[in-house]
């Protein structure tokens, strides 16, 4: 039995440590997360206690610290009430009193793929999980159905093929392909199929690294990700969305999906930051929002517009528990109804066409010959990858969209705007060297050609010049 250590582990860019407790009992280490996820400049090895330095302040770092000393301390308090015959089982009963399943114990089970899966979820679970995200916090509702969906498609895959989980052998050398197959065989794209083998292995490393239970080791690095964009970028240009904003709506519901959808996109933010939007977020009465995207740990900073700011006042004398704009909605009827939203802008935009007054709007992007405004009752093509061949679908915006395209929204617009991608960077909280943030260069050839043909005709300038002579 050793003594409690404080240790770090950085992410795959070196840029950010999670701060873990750990000790060892008979041989077997026991590791809790203390859900402390820091920049590296901010951690000293010689005090193994978090400094304040650039955007964590003294009062950041000082809970940070009474964290760590709480996970220490608790797992201290363990150890002292271990005897020399307890096991790491004995250990995490004390840790974990209330999240203590019996596949914890180590028995002469023959644990398969599916149990694996199912302790993973279990551990996720709960008011005290186990298991959580590298940054700390709780494995999201979100996650927690997307495991789920691994663990049914895997009791599919067993059923079906007629294949046995519980054998290593197999799990070691024809299972990825099979799985692979079987997968395409349902016609899923790349995505999803990456999805799956990602959720594998990443339950695979955490039994393995957690010391879980005692299973045969997989070589995992096999399992090759595949890595595609096949997802088409799904927005409302500058002009379109001006329209939303102002049309009228009738039915309340929609008009409060409405109002949301403008707030997160006018803020750049993902679903999850916005349904977290307390009062505290604010400062300068209401005029200022900072934010931690819990995605990606990035704190940014948005001042407020005009507009944004009646979104503000609009609700936040009439929500309760200190929240500000209305997050009783979950993701999946919130997406529903954004599609009856856009639905209606569709057939509102081509009511003011057939009025004959759709070109005297005023213009978001004032180069622009008419304003930038899709027919968006026709179908729009979309690609897909299958195998890592392209194809091409089409469909209708308003059946494609969902809640992240407010992001897709205000960064492509941005961007036909002019505005450099660094700073658009800064307000959406993605990484300087972000690979994600490509993908919101696919704006349409039309447009694409619409700018670059009002650019040339700007560069050219007709001058009068004198002659010369020698010349």
């Amino acid at each position: 039995m050793t003594t409690v250590k404080i240790i770090t582990r950085d992410n795959t860019k070196k840029t950010h440590y999670t701060i873990y407790v750990r000790c060892t009992v008979k041989g077997k280490k026991v590791e809790e997360n203390t859900r402390v996820r820091i920049p590296c400049q901010n951690w000293s090895d010689s005090t193994l206690r978090v400094v304040p330095k650039g955007s964590i302040g003294n009062d950041q770092a000082k809970v940070y610290n009474n964290s760590i000393t709480d996970c220490y301390n608790r797992m201290s308090d363990a150890l002292v009430m271990l005897t020399k015959d307890s096991t790491k089982e004995d250990m995490l009963k004390i840790l974990y009193p209330n999240n203590f399943q019996t596949h914890d114990v180590v028995s002469k089970k023959e644990y398969g793929l599916l149990d694996i899966c199912q302790i993973v979820i279990d551990h996720s679970s709960g008011e005290d999980p186990r298991r959580y995200t590298t940054k700390g916090g709780k494995i999201a509702l979100k996650t927690l159905k997307q495991y789920k969906n691994t663990l049914n498609t895997l009791k599919e895959f067993e059923k079906k093929e007629n294949k046995n989980l519980c054998d290593w052998t197999y799990l070691n050398t024809g299972f990825y392909i099979n799985l692979k197959n079987f997968l395409y065989k349902k016609n899923q794209v790349d995505s999803s199929v990456d999805k799956l083998i990602k959720n594998l292995k990443s339950f695979l490393s955490y039994i393995y690294t957690e010391e879980v239970i005692e299973v045969p080791k997989i070589n995992i690095d096999k399992w090759k990700r595949i890595h595609t964009n096949d997802q088409t970028v799904v927005y409302l240009l500058n002009d379109e969305y001006n329209i939303l904003r102002e049309m009228p709506i009738s039915e309340p519901h929609l008009d409060r999906t409405r109002d949301l959808f403008c707030f997160q996109t006018d803020n750049c933010l993902r679903v999850g930051d916005l349904m977290s939007i307390r009062r505290n977020h604010f400062s300068h009465d209401f005029l200022t929002l900072n934010i931690v995207h819990g995605k990606t740990g990035y704190i940014t900073r948005h001042d407020q517009t005009n507009y944004t700011i009646s979104i503000i006042n609009k609700y936040k004398d009439i929500i309760g528990k200190g929240y500000v704009i209305p997050n009783d909605l979950t993701e999946q009827v919130y997406n529903r109804q954004l599609k009856e939203v856009i639905y209606k802008l569709a057939l509102y935009i081509e009511q003011l066409r057939e009025a004959g007054i759709l070109d005297d709007i005023e213009r978001a992007v004032p180069d622009s010959k008419k304003p930038l405004v899709r027919n968006l009752l026709d179908p729009i093509p979309f690609t897909t990858t299958i195998r890592q061949k392209k194809t091409v679908s089409y469909d209708y915006l308003y059946n494609k969209i969902s809640s992240h395209d407010a992001r897709s929204t205000f960064i492509t617009n941005m961007l036909i705007l002019g505005t450099v991608p660094e700073f658009i960077k800064k307000k959406s909280g993605h990484a300087r060297n972000s690979e994600a943030f490509s993908r919101y260069y696919d704006i349409s050839v039309e447009i694409m050609n619409q700018f670059v043909s009002q650019k040339q005709n700007d560069m050219y300038k007709r001058l009068t010049l004198p002659s010369f002579a020698n010349i």
